[in-house]
């Protein structure tokens, strides 16, 4: 029996080992094929890389991975993640890391976008037009009411819209930094305070000026705003501006689909049968079964794909301690269900309940007037095994 536990815990010892050694694996992404890895599918349940060759003028990779679609019929964003080119880099290799392991024997769609940066012509054309476009914006909201102008939007409402002018046309653009727009600065807010204040007394002021008129003095608060957008804007693009240079998406790319694992354990237990610390009346037993965690450790936290309910069956039955002989009832022999968690990789400590009967002298095949459930704890070791299940 000695011999038997020490080849079992080296085995399971060894495999550990293995497991603690073994690499992250990784996923080649050919760009011209627009494939990985030759059309395999890719890792499941684990974390891994992912490498391609690109052009060398490509300085940032983003990836987004989806799992299926919402009821809007929109695609659910699962994981994603970036990779960017360091300065001293000359390579035309991108590396990223997947740390959210996919679920096995499941399809997803990657979508993966490829960023260059600009020359000084792109961002001043770039920064050119969203200047224009917000110029255009601010002298569309104002209407003539002969004595006055009255906007149609307050400042506040503007302000949004100039923010959501500049957001949605950086749309495919980034920065080096991974900076995103912060919006205009309370200075263009004091503008256009000062523009919604061409109505009413102010408007009937400048049109007794001879030498002002209503339209002038909107057009040159519009010149001021605008030459502060363009300064905020030029702030922002003194950062390395990356421009959207190619898009490229793979769908219902399969993962692999994983072994079937049965984890066996084999241990020693005590239960107890009646009595308290002065008289304690308990039985102790060897005992086998099977663990059926409550979580994958890919997707769970450690406690929960360390803990599992057990099944089994002790392999001898129990004596008490007036030497009378409890087994368990149908299989003649005691069989318990338990909560069970792994520590050490290998070991599992199981609490849990074990059904008992009396040695009956009569011919019954069950004496339900003998049968009791007792408590008991164990200690374990616990192998996985892989297994093909009939389909």
């Amino acid at each position: 029996m000695n011999k038997i536990l020490t080849s079992v815990f080296t085995c399971i010892l060894f495999t550990s080992i293995l497991n603690v050694n073994a690499q992250v694996r990784n996923v080649s992404y050919d760009f011209t094929k627009n494939t990985f890895d030759n059309d395999y599918n890719i890792p499941s349940e684990e974390r891994f890389t992912m490498t391609g060759f690109i052009d060398s003028t490509i300085q940032l990779v983003e990836l987004d991975i989806y799992e299926g679609v919402n009821k809007k019929g929109e695609k659910k964003e699962y994981y994603n993640t970036s990779w960017q080119k360091d300065k001293s880099d000359n390579g035309n290799q991108f590396y990223l890391s997947i740390k959210q392991p996919l679920r096995q024997n499941s399809k997803y769609d990657f979508d993966l976008r490829f960023f260059r940066i600009l020359n000084s012509e792109e961002v001043d054309y770039t920064e050119t037009s969203l200047v224009s476009s917000i110029y255009n914006y601010l002298s569309a909201i104002a209407i003539n009411e002969g004595k006055s102008l009255e906007l149609n939007e307050s400042p506040l409402v503007i302000q949004t819209e100039i923010n959501r002018i500049v957001k949605e046309g950086l749309t495919k653009y980034r920065t080096r930094t991974q900076e995103q727009f912060p919006g205009f600065s309370d200075i263009i807010v004091r503008q256009l305070d000062e523009l919604s204040e061409i109505t009413g007394k102010r408007a009937r002021q400048i049109k007794k000026d001879e030498n002002n008129s209503i339209e002038g003095e909107y057009t040159n608060k519009i010149a001021a705003i605008v030459q502060q957008v363009q300064i905020e804007l030029d702030q922002y693009f003194n950062n390395d501006v990356l421009v959207l240079s190619e898009t490229k998406t793979v769908k219902d790319h399969p993962t692999e689909k994983q072994r079937n694992i049965v984890a066996i354990n084999g241990g020693y237990g005590g239960a107890w049968f009646s009595g308290n610390l002065n008289d304690f009346n308990y039985g102790h037993a060897p005992y086998v079964g099977l663990s059926f965690p409550l979580g994958k450790k890919a997707f769970t936290s450690k406690f929960w794909s360390n803990t599992s309910i057990s099944m089994g069956v002790f392999v001898l039955n129990f004596k008490d301690k007036d030497d009378v002989t409890i087994k368990g009832p149908i299989i003649q022999k005691p069989f318990y269900v338990a909560l069970g968690y792994k520590f050490f990789r290998f070991l599992r400590f199981n609490a849990g309940a074990v059904v008992l009967e009396k040695e009956s002298v009569d011919d019954q095949f069950v004496n339900t007037d003998k049968i009791f459930i007792r408590p008991f704890v164990g200690l374990s070791l616990e192998l996985n095994f892989w297994a093909d299940f009939a389909k």
